[in-house]
Parts: C-alpha cells; structure tokens; sequence
C-alpha cells in the first residue's frame, strides 16, 4: 500500500466511523482541535496528517489506533 492509498483508506475509515456514530465533521473536527477544512483533507485523503491528530481522532471516535499499523 502506498501513502495515497494508505490516506484514503483512513479517511474512508475516520468518515465512516464518524457517521455511524451520527457525528458531523464540524463536531469532530472541533473535540479533535483542528479546523473543519482540515478534517475534511483528512477524511477524504488529501492531506497527511500528524501521529497526535490521528491518535486524537481515534480517541473520539474509538477507533483502536493498530488498525493502521
């Protein structure tokens, strides 16, 4: 897998993990400290994102972080 793909995968993951939960991106976007754009590039693969937002954003939506190791 390369890092485009691996992006994508985890955006699909955080969004899908976000609408089951019948959370809006502006809400995660705000419990997670970063902006809304940015959660946007992250949920639709456009961006790298940092180890301490990811862990952050797991933290919310309790995804178990070794899922993307």
């Amino acid at each position: 897998m390369n890092k485009e793909e691996f992006n994508i995968k985890l955006g699909q993951t955080i969004r899908e993990s976000r609408l089951a939960q019948s959370i809006s991106q502006e809400k995660l976007a705000y419990l997670a400290d970063v902006n809304r754009k940015y959660m946007y590039l992250i949920e639709s693969g456009k961006t790298n994102t940092s180890s301490f937002i990811l862990y952050k954003i797991c933290g919310i939506l309790k995804i178990d972080i070794e899922l993307f190791s």
